[in-house]
């Protein structure tokens, strides 16, 4: 059942999507070499579920994932053909973590398109973070040590820009807080990405801490939208009770501006993709809509 033994992974790369400051859609890449003279199947051994899992090849085509049944199965005929009682254990063991859900474990099949031995493959794992949603400030990834290179490629959304990353070290000693990164790990933060890679040399865990910030452009430019739809219903409340300036094309029109200034603050807000960032400028929003409505039937 281990990895190595029919295969071996060259290099992994990962890349973290923001939608929006809550939403994220990951994306793992392996890049493998087959061991076997014809290897029909990938094991991979996860600790965590992952939600609307997609297998795609190479060819962006979607790679059969076998059913946690049948992995129940494998294990089981597994079981029964080693003697070694050590190695059985074990694999019992581990066939009672994935009966309980403490362990994941993907099937993924290539029996209609194998590969040879010594032949390189990618292949990519997109799915969701469990949680769905990121309700924390601070993001927390944990990075395990591997025996080949990983690359993490993190991408903020339009409004956000990366903060700069704290890193855990995950010792038997305990855990330690830096703000510079572990040896053999380099970073790379250009504010809307980052990067890290990871070389096989570390040999410890890890954890990489980051957060979003949002661009001020994005909150400034939409406010000015709100100031300057409430300066017409207020140009209007002005003239209708001071009457100091002939704007009788203006007052005549009242109808079509509280119109168009309750349309355009509904529609303004929407353009902001961020749903955390939406709702505090509906607020804002607020203001020229209700002055849009007394304008309509005073």
């Amino acid at each position: 059942m281990e990895v190595g033994s029919s295969m071996e992974i060259i290099r992994q790369r990962l890349f973290i999507d923001h939608d929006s400051k809550s939403q994220r859609q990951i994306t793992v890449e392996y890049t493998i070499r087959s061991n076997l003279p014809e290897l029909k199947n990938i094991i991979l051994n996860y600790e965590k579920f992952l939600p609307s899992l997609v297998i795609r090849d190479e060819k962006n085509s979607i790679l059969p994932l076998m059913s946690s049944k049948d992995v129940e199965i494998l294990y089981t005929y597994q079981i029964d053909q080693i003697d070694d009682d050590d190695q059985k254990i074990q694999l019992q063991d581990d066939l009672k973590d994935i009966k309980n859900n403490k362990k994941y474990l993907l099937w993924i099949s290539l029996k209609n398109n194998p590969i040879k031995k010594n032949d390189v493959r990618t292949f990519t794992l997109t799915y969701l973070p469990e949680n769905g949603e990121i309700k924390k400030p601070e993001i927390f990834i944990k990075i395990n040590k591997q025996n080949y290179p990983v690359y993490y490629s993190l991408f903020s959304p339009n409004s956000f820009n990366f903060k700069k990353p704290t890193f855990s070290i995950l010792k038997n000693d305990g855990v330690t807080t830096e703000v510079k990164p572990p040896k053999y790990v380099n970073v790379y933060n250009s504010y809307h990405s980052m990067s890290l890679r990871v070389t096989d040399k570390i040999d410890y865990d890890f954890g990489l801490t980051y957060s979003l910030t949002v661009l001020p452009s994005s909150k400034s430019l939409t406010q000015l939208g709100a100031i300057i739809l409430s300066i017409l219903p207020i140009i209007y409340f002005i003239t209708t009770y001071a009457m100091k300036y002939d704007l009788e094309p203006f007052l005549g029109n009242k109808i079509q501006i509280a119109l168009f200034v309750i349309g355009a603050s509904l529609l303004l807000p929407n353009i902001q993709p961020d749903q955390s960032i939406r709702r505090k400028l509906m607020l804002y929003y607020l203001v020229p809509i209700i002055l849009g409505l007394v304008m309509v039937f005073i």
